[in-house]
Formats: C-alpha cells, structure tokens, sequence
C-alpha cells in the first residue's frame, strides 16, 4: 500500500508542476503586458508635452523681453513669456533639420526603451557606455525608468546625418547586454530537474516493485492430440468372482 501512495505522490506530481509553471507563465505574461502599456503611456506622454520643458527649479533672473529680468517686474511674468525664455535655452536642432522637421512638430523627435534582461543597469560604467555608444547614434538620454529600462531621444534628422556603417550596432536597437542572465539559466535548469526527476523516481520505484515480486509457478500445458494417461496412486482391489 505505501508502495502505491509513492508511485501516486511522484505521477501526481507531474501535473501540479504543470500547473504552477502554467501559473508563472501567465504571470511573466501579464508583467510584460503591464511595463509594454506603462512604457506606451510615457512615451505617448512625452510626445504630446515635447515643446515644454520641465524645470524643476525656474531661475528668477533670467532676461525677459526688453532686457527685463523676473525680479525687476511688479507682477509675476506671463505663462507665455517664461515659456517663451525656456524655449529659447533649448539647444538647437542639426542645421540638417531645418527642412521637414521643423515644419512637421510631430517629426521633430523621436524615442526609444533600451532594456536589458536583468538589473544590468545598476552598474555605473555599463549605465555610462550605454550613454556613450548611443550618443554615437545621435540619441541623448532622456530618463532612467529602473535597472532594466532607459529611455532615450534624439531629432529626426540625425537619420539622415548618422552613417550606420560606422558603428558597431542598431541605432534603433532596444536590448542592450546578455539575452538571458544567470538566474534565468538557473531557474530553467531547476524547472527541468522537477518534472524530470519525479517521472525517473517513479519509473524506479515501479521497476523495482515489479523484479522484487515472486514469480508465479509455471502450469504444464497439455497436449491435445495425446491422450492423458492417469495412473493410479492406491492399487485397485483385485476382482472376486
């Protein structure tokens, strides 16, 4: 019986590692779903607020129109005109798009997610070859999302100034480092060691049951075409007249 309750534990557990690793399946599936729309809403959030600069902390001094500074008007400036002094410290884009990207606001910039398959970003000399090899593209960066993920821009025009022959990778390439780290080599390893060793134990177990188990005793088979000859065990009695 104790036999039968390992030999059922080891098959049984086939179908609960199914299971669980249908579950973190489905899980990965819906993160990766979740960061895709998180990271579609920024980017969308960032082209629509990209004639706006944002400053954290807004000088009060600087020249205004007529020569004026901030601090030298009664009231606070206009919304338009601190605009108007920030747009102004924008750097200008490459005399190559003067043409069509600055008629078209919408083909003014474009941007791009560089991620990576684990926390590689965490180290401050990859972050910074990072910045380094994109800057060769053009692309300046833009935001730090986490470990994994940097967000970066560049002008339009650059696809046409960057000659792709001179460096060594994608300008519009968005993984960076190693495919697959270490943990994830390892996590598959063990989820192939768990479904294959409960299937080898019980194969085991059940081989083993079956060669300990006596064999039955062979039975004669009889012949047909030959007639059974009984022989008497007792003697008969012999015949009285």
């Amino acid at each position: 019986m104790q036999v039968m309750v390992l030999w059922s534990v080891f098959v049984g557990s086939l179908g609960i590692e199914a299971v669980v690793a249908g579950g973190w399946l489905r899980w990965r599936q819906l993160l990766l779903r979740q960061q895709d729309q998180e990271e579609e809403e920024l980017v969308t959030d960032h082209q629509n607020h990209r004639n706006l600069t944002k400053v954290e902390h807004p000088p009060t001094s600087l020249p205004l129109n007529g020569g004026k500074s901030a601090e030298q008007f009664p009231v606070p400036p206009k919304p338009e005109e601190v605009t108007a002094v920030i747009a102004a410290l924008r750097p200008p884009l490459p005399e190559a798009s003067v043409g069509s990207s600055r008629d078209s606001q919408s083909a003014e910039w474009e941007y791009k997610i560089v991620r990576a398959s684990f926390d590689l970003f965490r180290d401050p000399q990859i972050f910074q070859g990072l910045c380094e090899e994109e800057l060769q593209a053009g692309w300046t960066l833009l935001e730090k999302l986490d470990d994994r993920r940097v967000r970066f821009k560049r002008a339009t025009a650059w696809r046409t100034m960057i000659n792709e022959e001179g460096i060594n990778f994608d300008p519009y390439r968005s993984h960076y480092g190693p495919a697959t780290g270490w943990l994830n080599v390892v996590g598959a390893i063990a989820a192939v060691t768990s479904m294959v060793l409960p299937a080898y134990l019980g194969y085991v177990l059940v081989a083993n049951t079956l060669s300990a188990k006596p064999l039955s005793p062979a039975v004669p088979t009889l012949n047909p075409s030959v007639a059974p000859v009984f022989e008497p065990s007792t003697p008969e009695p012999p015949l009285i007249p």
